[in-house]
């Protein structure tokens, strides 16, 4: 039975690699083997570690302290400032000039998207949209 666990991590672990390698890169093939037995390991040692800390506060008739890492995700408002206008973007990246986004704000019809209403007035193309949006 243990041969044929050891061979199937082994297929894992070759599957991995290559497919790994087959996007990122063979050095990162390599790496995503080594990083089996390191995190096998480190998930050891978190589950002794918790298992341990169980059994002591169950014997001490205590809570288990709860160790989630906080995480603080910006909401949309806090990344407003932050987010230049598509006119910038187009204008700083040289995908059109400021006198042709002036026209074509001029032109558009009230309520038509302002990205889809310049691949329509001819200022950029779709692709160049696609990229700057």
């Amino acid at each position: 039975m243990i041969p044929l666990t050891l061979a199937f991590a082994a297929l894992q672990a070759a599957t991995r690699a290559v497919l790994v390698a087959g996007h990122y890169g063979i050095a990162h093939g390599i790496m995503s083997m080594v990083r089996i037995p390191a995190a096998n390991l480190l998930n050891t040692i978190a589950t002794m570690r918790a298992s341990r800390q169980y059994w002591i506060a169950r014997a001490r008739g205590e809570q288990i302290p709860w160790l989630k890492t906080a995480h603080q995700f910006p909401n949309r408002f806090a990344l407003e400032p932050h987010r230049p206008a598509l006119r910038e973007i187009l204008v700083q990246s040289a995908y059109c000039t400021e006198e042709a986004i002036e026209k074509a704000i001029a032109a558009k019809p009230p309520g038509f998207p302002f990205g889809p209403w310049l691949v329509r007035f001819g200022a950029i193309t779709e692709e160049e949209l696609a990229k700057n949006i």
